[in-house]
């Protein structure tokens, strides 16, 4: 009975023991329970928070924006004014020593469908080829851009944008002979694409249309402008 009585004393310890351990078992798995959805939690705020971005410019100094998700969701106008001019310099304007290099980019800022038209256009290809080796390069000037009603809200949708300019035309080297400005004035009726801001299409904006018309002085196109007035 002595050994017996030695023995069941042990066996009281080895089960406050398990207990004991399973107490701090459960305990330890409730803390990491509650790190992971405190990890959760700080993911899901991270990815609502809009993410700063940092760039470098031309002269190695640092930019900072602070909301990349605004952009992709609202549209503002000086944003339409900046792809129209970027857009017109490539496909209305004249590089003779880039006339490809304009052709592909304003291809680029085009939608498929137009592309494809423009692409096909012989006449537009012609236009283009003929300046080719030619010394002459072309800056707008006197921009006027005017843009018609749309949502900003919306992701997509169209706008409609008018823009009129002051086309001069200068040799790339050397200088202009005779008196006087070599100048046309134009006038781009644009049809712009709203669509998804990704690394393709950065601007969120695709031109659907685009037809210009020129005129070999600034009456001429304000009579023009005029004359297409509603009543």
């Amino acid at each position: 009975m002595a050994k017996h009585d030695d023995v069941v004393p042990r066996f009281y310890e080895l089960e406050t023991f398990r207990r004991s351990m399973g107490r701090r078992l459960w305990f330890g798995m409730g803390i990491l329970g509650l790190v992971s959805l405190c990890s959760l939690f700080l993911a899901l705020a991270a990815i609502a928070k809009p993410i700063p971005v940092v760039v470098f410019d031309s002269q190695g100094r640092p930019v900072l924006f602070e909301d990349t998700v605004t952009p992709r969701q609202k549209l503002e106008d000086v944003r339409v004014e900046y792809f129209v001019q970027e857009f017109v310099r490539r496909y209305v304007g004249v590089d003779s020593a880039a006339v490809t290099d304009d052709l592909n980019t304003s291809l680029a800022m085009m939608t498929p469908t137009f592309r494809q038209v423009v692409a096909a256009d012989e006449a537009e290809l012609a236009r283009r080829k003929q300046y080719e080796g030619q010394n002459i390069r072309s800056s707008i000037t006197d921009w006027k851009v005017r843009i018609g009603a749309y949502r900003p809200e919306e992701t997509t949708g169209k706008v409609h944008v008018l823009v009129t300019g002051k086309m001069l035309f200068a040799p790339r080297f050397g200088e202009l002979e005779g008196n006087g400005e070599v100048a046309r004035y134009f006038m781009s009726q644009i049809v712009i694409q709203r669509v998804p801001v990704t690394k393709i299409s950065i601007h969120g904006l695709l031109v659907d249309f685009c037809h210009t018309r020129f005129f070999d002085s600034q009456q001429d196109l304000e009579a023009f402008a005029l004359q297409r007035k509603p009543a």
